[in-house]
Parts: C-alpha cells; structure tokens; sequence
C-alpha cells in the first residue's frame, strides 16, 4: 500500500489494525545510534533470497526449497529457523512501533502489546509481514519508487533523480555518495533553512525532514529562475510565479 503525502508528513504514528507505527524524529534515531539505524534500514530491505544466500547455515534450507516456494518465502519464514534474525527483527519493530513487540516463536508471529497494559493489540504474521515492512520503509523514506515525472521545473526534477538515484544505489550496496548522507543533509538543512538550526532541526520526524529537504532543492531552483525571469524576462513562457508551493509529491 502507498501512504498519502498527509500520513507521510504527520506527526502522529500512522494507524493500522495492529498497531501504530511512528516515522521517528531525528533525535531519536540518533539517540538509537546513526549507524544502528542505518543498519535497521538495510536488514529491512533485505530480500529473503539475498539473506539467506549470504547465510551459509540457511542454505541447505533454503536451496533444498523448490523454485516456486523460495519465491514465496518471507523474512518471518526465515526468523522461524534462525534466531539471530528473529531477535534481530524484534529490535527492530519494537523501534517503529508503538506498542512493544515480542516474537512468538512457538505460533510464528510477532505480538504487539500495549506499551502500559500490556494487552495484545495485533500480531504480525506471513500475510502482513511485507506490508508492515512497506509502511516502515515509506515513513523512513525508503520509497525508491517515486514519481520525479509530476515535478515540473527541469533542474529540480534532474536533481531529485540524481538524489533518488544515490539513495537507491545506497539501499542496494550498502555504500553512499557522502553528500547524499543523513548525517551531512541534517548538517546542511539546519544551517541552510530560515528557521531550523541545529538545536530544533532533531524533533523533526524522518518523514518530515525528507520532505523539507525536497522543498528546500525545489524552493532553491524558483529562487534561481525567478532571479534570471527578473533580469532576462519569461518569454519562454516556462516560469511560473506558483511553482514555489507547486505539488513535488508523487
């Protein structure tokens, strides 16, 4: 499913008939540990065959499967049979969500229990693991499927695919452009924006700081265009006066 720029933005835990799943802050990914944070990102993004083929202890398992249920198994399957991944995916959903979330090993599930009653709200089973793994990756701007096509100035639409392009490569090698960096882009926001700095720039959810940023490239190529339609004119007819608030959204 694909959130909606509101839900994206928000800064409530998005919903869902399980639990609720927040878009962390700034703060705390960096009072979980930056690099622990990155390095949730990438188990999330892990496919179950590039796993299990880096795990020489799941190969027999795992290529002793017939072509059509490898193609079905999911990172739950996988967590039934290796318990460093099941405490691994603990840690890590227990960060994006609400509630506290405890691996079941004996049904196959992870529970989702109220933080102060401890009453079970959901569980997480095969049918919804990706599901929940997709919401946490769009609340943490992991949706490397995005639509530059709806952004209309050609500079910024040529600089969102170049960064969309880098976080992509970053996701599948596990290396990055240094600028492309959380850490130098925080660095950069905060000392770039009117009102943001480095004190108040962390209660920013990881959501809203991505949509910042994007505002700022967009905003950036208006300041630019507007500076040489004053000096040279708009005969070409493409500036537009709106294009500052225009929907860069997919």
């Amino acid at each position: 499913m694909k959130l909606s720029h509101a839900d994206l933005i928000s800064p409530i835990p998005y919903r869902t008939n399980i639990g609720s799943i927040k878009s962390p802050t700034l703060r705390e990914i960096w009072e979980l540990g930056y690099d622990k944070y990155n390095l949730y990102l990438r188990f999330l993004l892990l496919t179950p065959n590039k796993y299990c083929s880096e795990k020489s202890a799941l190969h027999e398992w795992y290529y002793g499967l017939s072509d059509d249920d490898r193609q079905h198994v999911t990172i739950l399957d996988i967590c039934t049979i290796d318990k460093e991944l099941a405490v691994i995916m603990q840690d890590i959903l227990n960060f994006f969500f609400v509630e506290t979330v405890e691996w079941d090993r004996e049904n196959e599930i992870f529970i989702l229990k109220d933080e102060y009653s401890n009453e079970i709200r959901g569980v997480i089973n095969n049918k919804i693991i990706n599901n929940v793994i997709n919401v946490i990756c769009q609340l943490n701007g992991l949706s490397i499927d995005e639509n530059v096509d709806k952004i209309k100035n050609k500079k910024a639409k040529n600089i969102m695919e170049k960064l969309l392009a880098g976080r992509k490569k970053m996701q599948q090698t596990q290396t990055s452009n240094k600028d492309n960096e959380l850490d130098n882009l925080v660095s950069s926001v905060a000392n770039k924006h009117p009102n943001l700095n480095i004190i108040n720039i962390w209660d920013l959810t990881i959501s809203q700081f991505w949509d910042t940023f994007r505002r700022m490239v967009n905003n950036s190529i208006y300041d630019l265009s507007f500076s040489n339609v004053s000096v040279w004119g708009n005969e070409s007819k493409q500036f537009k006066i709106n294009d500052w608030y225009s929907n860069i959204t997919n």
